[in-house]
């Protein structure tokens, strides 16, 4: 069912401008992220989360800015908050079919989540914890990295954004602590640099970004979208 909304078809991503050709897709495999960095969570309806779509900037010319979603806001005492999904965190994959994929945003993906709730059904979530390793920043890097060919499948990050870190690869101070969003941000920061060296960046679009709340309401799933 899920996989129906997010093929590039005319029906299902009518909010697009048009559909990218091959050459121009960028399919960001969820496997690619680091395994400290991500976690999954199953859910059934209501998820109770404000997700926000946002720009992120591939590092070519010629590539059209991806558009993950963001969760913006969570209900501590529905499902989401009791999972561990924190504000800020970033949605990778949906029933594990990837979701930093151009073409796929907000319209889609809440369409898809909607659907399967209204069917009766749970949904896997696989999340980034950018709460913990830079934010949007941190994100853009570690996506701008995986898709300029870099390996960060390997990379182990252990413990939270409080937790100390000696490192002495990345060119950082082994004298001084560093947090996972230091590091994340120090690491992506010499990655974007690394691959970007005499790339024009993406222009990120003017258009308003999408946002809206999954809470239940009696068996169904209510949307209460806002425009940012």
């Amino acid at each position: 069912m899920i996989r129906q909304y997010l093929r590039p078809l005319p029906s299902s991503v009518s909010a697009l401008k048009s559909t990218p050709t091959p050459s121009q897709s960028t399919v960001v495999d969820p496997s690619s992220f680091p395994p400290s960095t991500v976690y999954t969570i199953k859910s059934p309806s209501p998820l109770g989360c404000i997700l926000t779509e946002f720009d992120c900037p591939l590092p070519a010319d010629g590539q059209a800015a991806l558009t993950p979603l963001e969760v913006s806001d969570v209900s501590e005492g529905l499902n989401a908050g009791r999972l561990g999904v924190r504000t800020g965190d970033i949605v990778i994959s949906l029933n594990g079919l990837p979701l930093v994929t151009t073409g796929v945003g907000y319209d889609i993906i809440v369409k898809a989540i909607t659907t399967e709730f209204q069917n009766g059904n749970e949904v896997e979530i696989g999340l980034f914890r950018a709460s913990e390793n830079g934010g949007q920043e941190g994100f853009n890097g570690l996506v701008q990295a995986i898709v300029g060919g870099e390996d960060t499948s390997s990379l182990q990050v252990e413990g939270d954004d409080e937790t100390p870190l000696n490192v002495s690869d990345l060119g950082l101070d082994e004298e001084e602590p560093v947090s996972v969003a230091e590091l994340f941000k120090g690491l992506f920061k010499e990655t974007k640099e690394a691959i970007g060296e005499g790339m024009k960046p993406v222009e990120k679009s003017k258009e308003d970004k999408k946002g809206g709340g999954l809470f239940g309401m009696f068996s169904q799933e209510s949307i209460q979208e806002t425009e940012n």
